[in-house]
């Protein structure tokens, strides 16, 4: 008897096909696509990796005519039994098959499957606003598509202080409101002034909604609404007095601050009152002085504007 040999067969193509084929359509231009590997018997060597193969056919499966194009996309390595086939064509069939392959190349492929494209969302609306006013705080907001069978509108609104870059857009608190497909614009009365609003307005058909097309309106300036806030007194001396506050609420500032006056007279004697002007929008604190000694007094602080005083 000879001394015992070992050897090893050549590695062939798979002879077993992809198992569990199954797949979900994302929208219309994403499918996943899943699958388990041929059993361990049916490999027929090292699997590198699996090809799936996708191509357009009718609704009912069968070939158009002239044949579609088929197009291969190879998962990422051996281990990987997933892939997502994208940039698809929207409500469209696909037939989907996988193979996998070795170093011989591909192998028996697994039964198709068919799974159509979700249909495309309308594209998003045109929107733009009316000719502004130098001296009204009123806005309309307009919007226009070509999209037919628009089932409603939507339009969305908040304001900040800035306008703020799309990612940090998340932190607006936003109001609501929808209408008809007949309507085309809505007149916003006496926004806040000084400040910037942000409209975003979508469309609805009966496959879903569109993106929203945003639209920054600044709003012009106008006299501060609030006054500061917190004053507070304290006598220093007999003849001084140091005053603090803090600045109105950002929301009734209505633009960037100038200033603020300080209005000061013995108490019920407003016909002696006297005014301390600041002109830096960033103090919020004065000593008064050349005051009466031992004598009480009224204090008011208003904020200065670009547009005028406020309260």
């Amino acid at each position: 008897m000879s001394s015992k040999h070992i050897f090893t067969t050549a590695e062939d193509v798979p002879s077993g096909a992809p198992r569990q084929l199954k797949f979900r359509v994302v929208n219309s231009s994403s499918i996943v696509v899943r699958w388990s590997a041929p059993l361990q018997e049916q490999q027929d060597g090292v699997i590198q990796g699996y090809s799936v193969s996708y191509q357009k056919v009718d609704d009912q499966g069968n070939q158009l005519n002239p044949p579609a194009v088929t197009d291969v996309k190879y998962s990422e390595s051996e281990n990987t039994l997933i892939v997502i086939l994208t940039e698809l064509a929207s409500e469209t069939t696909y037939q989907i098959e996988v193979a996998a392959y070795t170093i011989k190349g591909d192998g028996a492929r697994s039964v198709p499957a068919f799974a159509k494209t979700l249909a495309k969302p309308p594209d998003a609306p045109f929107v733009t606003r009316s000719k502004p006013s130098s001296s009204s705080a009123d806005v309309t907001i307009k919007w226009r598509t070509l999209v037919s069978n628009v089932l409603s509108y939507k339009l969305r609104y908040g304001k900040s202080l800035q306008r703020l870059r799309q990612r940090d857009q998340a932190s607006l608190k936003m109001k609501e409101m929808t209408f008809l497909p007949s309507t085309k614009h809505h007149l916003f009365r006496e926004l806040d002034r000084g400040v910037w609003y942000l409209f975003k307005v979508s469309i609805r058909t009966k496959v879903g909604w569109s993106p929203e097309s945003p639209y920054w309106v600044e709003i012009l300036p106008g006299p501060p609404t609030g006054p500061p806030l917190e004053v507070r007194a304290s006598a220093v001396s007999s003849t001084t007095i140091r005053v603090a506050w803090l600045e109105p609420d950002k929301w009734k500032r209505n633009g960037p601050l100038t200033g603020y006056s300080v209005v000061y007279n013995p108490l019920n004697r407003r016909g002696l009152s006297l005014v301390r002007n600041i002109t830096n929008p960033n103090q919020t604190r004065v000593i008064l002085t050349g005051l009466r000694m031992f004598t009480e007094y009224e204090i008011r602080v208003r904020a200065l504007g670009q547009k005028g005083p406020g309260p």
